[in-house]
This record gives structure tokens, C-alpha cells and sequence, in this order.
């Protein structure tokens, strides 16, 4: 019998244990067949949406419903096999610099090229809304303004959409970020000229904020069950507001990921929350934080390199380059 659970453009795929489940015969509560279930090329028709029903016709309309077939989310599907997205061109460019950041507020979401701030609608083209005189690393949202890093080269601005104008030196001449999170009116950054050092600023007023230091350089953050995580190749850290309008925050040690020493150069390419849950890229691995037992597993996702993940109609989309063929 094959070694494998799955099989995906001619790879094999072994699933975690307990991560998957098939009930072809429509019984959502038993599965009448013993033995191993191998999953192999998809049929005819498998491109589109299923029930939990055998009688579903099999037409052209199921199957312009989607582009590709991804293993269902339970209990979706027949076979678990349903619709998901495919890697397709959009055709749209953005000059000569490749997009790096890109956030959503009110109806659009803003695509960070290089020194150049694109708006997408999800109809026709990006529109190119402002040019900065420095680089976009990251940006964070707080109501309809955008809070942009320029690291060391400049310090943090806010951009308004609605009068296309950027405030310069929005907490100062010396709020150099390269790394930005929000939780409520309130933001946190990385300082790019102390790479360690996070600080917290609830209000426009330069210098009104509280700095912590890290046991290393910031490398991903997220909003997390009102605090901001923040990881670094040896621990999580939190941050959480003292009091609201407050300019203190507390901050403490959170935990880690992993003690058995895997750590890649792409570690906390993301670190996101999925559906609820806390994800990580580390180690080369997806990994989920299972809140209820306090500790972190592998979420069956392994990769030789990922460049990023964004969370698109329901879906956790993640850039990977594969370890068996090294392509994406």
C-alpha cells in the first residue's frame, strides 16, 4: 500500500493524525469502512462545491465555482475534497518595486510598493494614491488612518485616504519603526534604531509612551486576546494597556514556541490569528497555539521557505516554497 494520505499535483502528503476526516458514504457520525483511505487524483467534478449528499449533480456550474480542490474543512464535503482558491496572475503592476505591506480599512485595502501606496477595491486596477519620500516597511491601521515605518530613514507618519495627506513626524522626530501592531487607539512599535526596544503610544504627544526591552529584535507581532504578542527568536512577549487612554502598558515574559532548537531564517514570516486561533511560521513549520492546554503543535503545514500569509475570504493563504521540489 503507498505511503501517503494524499496526493497533490503528483506529491505525496502524509495528514496528522486526527487532522482529517472522510465520510464519503454521507454518514456524518460513522464511517463504515476499515482500513486506510488514500486520496489520489481528483474526478470529474471535484472542482466544485460538495454537500453531504451523493445525489448532488455533477454540472459546468459546480465547477466554475472555484479553481483548484484543497482538502474540505470539515464536514463541507464529500470526500473532504472542496473548491478553494488557485495561484492566478492578477495582471495588475506596481512599477518597479515589489508590494511589501499592505492593510485594510473601510472598503479598501492599501498595498505598500516600495515608496508608493496603491488602493484596491477588489474591482479593476490598484489605484496609486500617494508617493512617499522613503521606502513603506510596515504599516497598522487605528480607525481611518494609516501609521506608516520608514525604519531609520525616516520617523513614523500617519496617512488620511480622505484628504490624501500624510502627517510627518506623527510621535516625533525620533519614532524611527520598522515594525508596527495596534490594539484600539493605541499603537506599538519597534524602534528600528534599538531593534530590542518596543514602545507604546496611545497619543499624538511626542515622547508620551513606554519603551520595554526584548531579549532580541522583534520579529513578528499580532494582536492577541486584548494584548500584543510580540515574538523573537527565543520568547513571545506581551503587551498589554494598563487602562484605556492610558499611556503605560504592562509586559511580560508569554511563553515560547518550541525548545527543540529549530530556528530558519524566515521565522515569523507571519504570525497571525486565524479563525481565532494564534498561528507562527517557525522552524520551517506552520505552528497553532492550542489555548485550552497552553502549548503549541504543528498545524501540518511544512515548507522550505515562506515569504508571508494573508487571510482572504475565510481562507489562511500562505507564500511557501516546497521542500520536495523546491517551487511554490
Amino acid at each position: 500500500m503507498p505511503e501517503y494520505d494524499i496526493q497533490l499535483d503528483g506529491i505525496d502528503f502524509m495528514l496528522l493524525p486526527g487532522s482529517y476526516k472522510s465520510y464519503p458514504d454521507g454518514n456524518l457520525y460513522v464511517d463504515s469502512r476499515l482500513g486506510r483511505q488514500i486520496l489520489g487524483d481528483f474526478t470529474s467534478g471535484m472542482s466544485g462545491p460538495k454537500l453531504n449528499a451523493r445525489n448532488v449533480p455533477i454540472s459546468s456550474f459546480y465547477g466554475e465555482a472555484s479553481i483548484g480542490s484543497w482538502p474540505a474543512q470539515w464536514p463541507i464535503g464529500i470526500n473532504a475534497v472542496g473548491p478553494a482558491p488557485g495561484r492566478v496572475a492578477s495582471g495588475y503592476t506596481y512599477a518597479v518595486d515589489e508590494p511589501k505591506v499592505l492593510v485594510r480599512t473601510s472598503d479598501y485595502t492599501f498595498i505598500a510598493a516600495g515608496t508608493k501606496l496603491w488602493r484596491w477595491d477588489n474591482s479593476g486596477a490598484p489605484t496609486l494614491r500617494f508617493t512617499f519620500s522613503q521606502p513603506i516597511l510596515d504599516m497598522a491601521v487605528i480607525r481611518d488612518s494609516i501609521y506608516i515605518a520608514f525604519g531609520d530613514a525616516k520617523s513614523i507618519s500617519r496617512y488620511t485616504d480622505t484628504t490624501q495627506a500624510e502627517t510627518v513626524d506623527e510621535f516625533g522626530s525620533t519614532a524611527y519603526a520598522s515594525r508596527m501592531a495596534t490594539l484600539g487607539s493605541g499603537l506599538l512599535f519597534q524602534r528600528s534604531n534599538i531593534p530590542t526596544e518596543c514602545r507604546w503610544q496611545f497619543t499624538t504627544t511626542a515622547g508620551n509612551g513606554a519603551t520595554r526591552t526584548l531579549d532580541g529584535q522583534a520579529l513578528g507581532m499580532v494582536a492577541y486576546d486584548d494584548q500584543i504578542l510580540v515574538a523573537t527568536a527565543l520568547s513571545i512577549w506581551s503587551f498589554t494597556p494598563a487602562a484605556s487612554g492610558s499611556a503605560s502598558i504592562d509586559f511580560e515574559h508569554w511563553g515560547v514556541i518550541s525548545s527543540d532548537g529549530l530556528q530558519n531564517s524566515d521565522d515569523y514570516a507571519w504570525f497571525k490569528v486565524f479563525q481565532g486561533r494564534l498561528m507562527a511560521w517557525r522552524g520551517g513549520r506552520a505552528m497553532l497555539y492550542d489555548k485550552q492546554r497552553g502549548w503549541w503543535r504543528h498545524a501540518g503545514l511544512e515548507g522550505h521557505l515562506s515569504k508571508g500569509a494573508a487571510i482572504v475570504n475565510g481562507w489562511l493563504i500562505v507564500s511557501l516554497l516546497q521542500r520536495e521540489t523546491m517551487t511554490p
